[in-house]
């Protein structure tokens, strides 16, 4: 019965107007627009990388040191910045008890704390 009514509402629909068939042309101009997405979203990530590895601070302090030594370099500074970032989430946390609802606001501090802690940095295998 329910294919009867699918057909049905498909002849209708097709009746209307609201159903066309993909030609040929139009199977191709989507697998040209599928192929520049794809095209497009390597460039972004390999841009995002290079900036990362070259052009962020960490990255201009680890000038001139080879590829193993500078993803070592690199991931330190990110450890030290991420560091950082966590002793000054460690400093709310005394200020939770001043809170309305000190129970919530010990509970989303927990949650970026174990966020940072669950950080896990590249490494080069030669």
């Amino acid at each position: 019965m329910t294919d009867k009514i699918n057909k049905l509402d498909l002849l209708i629909m097709e009746d209307v107007g609201l159903v066309q068939e993909l030609s040929v042309d139009d199977m191709e101009n989507t697998v040209v627009l599928v192929a520049a997405a794809t095209v497009a979203d390597g460039i972004i990530r390999l841009a995002y990388r290079g900036y990362h590895r070259w052009m962020s601070d960490a990255g201009r302090a680890c000038a001139g040191k080879s590829f193993k030594d500078r993803t070592a370099c690199v991931n330190e500074h990110r450890r030290k910045a991420n560091e950082a970032y966590l002793d000054g989430i460690k400093k709310e946390l005394p200020k939770c008890k001043k809170s309305n609802d000190p129970s919530l606001c010990m509970k989303e501090v927990k949650q970026r704390m174990h966020k940072l802690t669950k950080i896990e940095y590249t490494t080069h295998k030669a």
